[in-house]
Order: structure tokens, then sequence, then C-alpha cells
């Protein structure tokens, strides 16, 4: 939490009717980042926190995770006060986490702007800080050039037509849980890399790429769909109907219409092979066709709590929205 109150600070201090609530988001990052240097100089980090009490997705984080998110809030705290614990903080530990250090896991899900973290994002306000360390500015763009021209990497930032006929290629073992999520990722990286121009002779392609899966999510699909509710009267011909929440649930199997403007997890083809319940599709299909636009438990038998889980392919969440509208103002802006 302490690099989302610094970066509220920052960009509410810049309002003038919420200079009081950007105050309280400074004192609360000041003290949040107190809290976990003490934890950290007394070894008492631990990777396994979550008891249960919230059930909507687990809060444990991993050491590497932690020293991520500890960088980002240093970065962003340093950005709000100009204090040197901050800048020292950014010096020590950058070599520790991505782009420097290795994390095949970073550039195989989202790409080096890491999700949850935001830390990509971080680096580049650092990267055009006026007071940041120049050395640490050309070494971070070097790592971000190197990983843009590369073509191995299972999210490619560069276009390459062939590797899918809708312009908007992922790995396949990504199609998982949020995977329209992991494509705004994927589309917002490849789009600003276009906008910083590090690397001029791709800038055009990288655009495209990142246009490329803001279609996909529009309709450019095999399902000739656009995985967001009913958006009939916006003009979209095929748009999905359902998503999974209590509110619009009505009666499980049957279900009802929800609202308009919400983006669906979309296609997940980890889920149906874990928990199969002999339902196609979304299961024994292609991963882009590992989806199916209707209710929830839909085709569940008597007696039997098995049926379409449609939480693992239309459930909304907060991060789908905002990972897409970033994307989207990207191209309305």
């Amino acid at each position: 939490m302490t690099s989302v109150f610094a970066h509220a600070a920052a960009v509410f201090g810049t309002i003038d009717i919420y200079k009081d609530y950007a105050t309280e988001m400074h004192h609360r990052a000041e003290k949040s980042w107190v809290w976990y240097m003490d934890a950290l100089k007394n070894n008492t980090r631990n990777e396994v926190v979550d008891k249960g009490e919230i059930q909507s997705g687990a809060a444990n984080r991993t050491l590497l995770d932690q020293d991520i998110m500890a960088m980002t809030a240093a970065i962003y705290l340093y950005k709000l006060t100009g204090k040197n614990e901050y800048h020292d903080y950014v010096k020590a530990n950058y070599k520790l986490v991505p782009p420097i250090a290795d994390d095949p896991m970073t550039n195989r899900r989202t790409g080096f702007f890491r999700e949850a973290t935001q830390l990509g994002t971080a680096f580049l306000h650092y990267m055009q800080m006026p007071n940041a360390d120049q050395s640490i500015v050309d070494e971070l763009k070097n790592n971000y050039i190197e990983l843009a021209k590369r073509d191995d990497l299972q999210i490619p930032y560069k276009l390459v037509p062939e590797q899918n006929a809708y312009r908007a290629y992922i790995a396949e073992d990504i199609f998982f849980w949020g995977n329209l999520r992991t494509r705004s990722y994927a589309a917002y990286d490849a789009f600003l890399l276009s906008e910083l121009n590090l690397v001029p002779e791709l800038s055009e392609n990288l655009k495209n790429r990142a246009a490329g899966h803001l279609h996909y999510i529009h309709g450019v699909n095999p399902f000739a769909m656009t995985f967001i509710t009913n958006m009939n009267r916006a003009g979209a011909t095929n748009s999905c109907k359902y998503m999974y929440h209590e509110w619009f649930m009505d009666i499980p199997g049957v279900g009802m219409a929800s609202p308009p403007g919400y983006l669906v997890g979309g296609p997940n083809n980890e889920w149906g092979k874990q928990h199969p319940a002999n339902i196609s599709p979304p299961e024994g299909q292609p991963a882009m066709k590992s989806y199916a636009d209707v209710p929830h438990l839909y085709n569940r038998k008597d007696n039997d709590s098995r049926g379409y889980a449609s939480f693992a392919y239309t459930e909304p969440m907060c991060g789908y929205q905002t990972s897409y509208i970033r994307l989207l103002a990207c191209f309305i802006g």
C-alpha cells in the first residue's frame, strides 16, 4: 500500500480540492514505509500471512514480490518528498528486481511492467526525474531496449503477424483466469515502448501490437464478440451477455443479462483441465475458444453441483476494468 499512498499523494496533491486528502495519503505512505523497513531490518518479513479472512484472492506475497513493491514505493516516495533515504534505497537495491534481475515470470506473463506492483511504470517515472541517478537510468534503458528487441519471449512486444490470425498472440498456457487483463497489460507495455521511442525502428510495430490486443477485446477474435458486456446500444453487433456476479445471476443456470460496459475475464484453457464439468464449450476447445457466454451453472444436472463455473471465465474485477481503461485511453486520449 505504500506505493499506492505515495502515488496518490503526488497525483491528488496537484488538485486544490484534494490537497487535504493528499496530505493524509502522504502521511500514510511514510508511516507504512517505516513499518516495512522495520520488518526488513529485523528479518520478520513473511511470505505466508493470509489466514483466509479475505476470500476474494490470496494476500500472500513472495519475498521477491515484496522487494518489487518496496522498490515501487521508494521511487514514488522519492518523487513525492525528494528525501535521500528513498533514493538511497533505490540505488542500493534496483539490481535485485526486474528488469536488471532475471525474473522469467515477469517476462512470460505480463511483460516487464509487472502487473500487481507496477514497478515498470514506477521506473519510467524515475527515468524521467531530473534528480535521478543517470547511471541507473542508462542501465534501465539498455535492459528495456534489449527486452523489446527479443522475439523469444512468450509475450513478445513486437507484432509478428504470422504468430496469430487475429494479430494478438499470447502463449497458449497464458489462457488462464483473467487472460483479457493479461492482454491489456501486454498491450500497454507495447504502447509505452512505442511512445518512449526507445527502439525507433520498432515504434510503429509496437503501437500496432498494442492495437491488435485492443481489437481482440473489441471483437477481432474467434467468437467475433466484444468481451464487454451488453454493448449493443453502443454499436456492438455481438457483445457478451452474461458475467458472474451475485447481483446478476437470478436463477442458477438461467441467469439474467448483465449491465453494460464490464470487461469479463475471458477464455480460460486451464480451468476446464483442472476442474472438468464435461461442458463444451468451454472445455475441449482450442485455447482461444475456451469460453462460453452462458449463465453460471449452465447445464447443471439434478443433484449435481457441477455445471458451467462461469466465475472462471466471465467474472469481472476492478483490475480487469482499470487495465482495459488504461489501454483504451492510450488510443482515445
